[in-house]
């Protein structure tokens, strides 16, 4: 038997199935890896890459330093993290993703770029990525909190 939120799930997929086809949604892993990729486009892209992959209710994790609800709090989060250390984009280099259902999983190094591409600090992590619909509904970040400020 399907619970309230898992019900709610499969019916919203497969609405969108439906309207637009099964071909036409993005995975779980096409849409973190086209979100990733996006913020590592540059000041601008980025921030877009938050308005098109969050939704109202996202919860993005940096475990042990900040949590945010929904695009708004998230977009003044890299906006003060883009003011504070003169960050422009983010590359992220993928070392390992793996998926099970809707849930993403990503090994990474996190280059933090000045907007001329000079490099400001990189930082090892993982992150677990929650995807529905082609949007990301959350995202727990993981690191070592010891070396990278939190």
């Amino acid at each position: 038997m399907l619970g309230k939120r898992s019900a709610s799930r499969y019916s919203l997929l497969t609405v969108c199935a439906e309207k637009w086809g099964r071909e036409n949604m993005a995975s779980p892993g096409e849409t973190v890896t086209a979100f990733l990729a996006q913020c590592g486009n540059g000041k601008n892209e980025m921030m877009d890459a938050f308005r098109t992959y969050f939704t109202a209710d996202t919860i993005w994790e940096l475990v042990g330093s900040i949590t945010t609800k929904g695009i708004d709090e998230a977009l003044a989060k890299v906006q003060s993290a883009q003011t504070e250390y003169g960050m422009d984009h983010l590359v992220s280099e993928v070392r390992a993703l793996a998926t099970q259902g809707q849930s993403v999983l990503t090994e990474r190094i996190d280059h933090v770029r000045k907007a001329d591409g000079t490099n400001i600090d990189s930082c090892p992590c993982m992150g677990i990525f929650e995807v529905e619909a082609g949007k990301i509904t959350a995202w727990r970040e993981y690191y070592d909190t010891a070396t990278h400020g939190t």
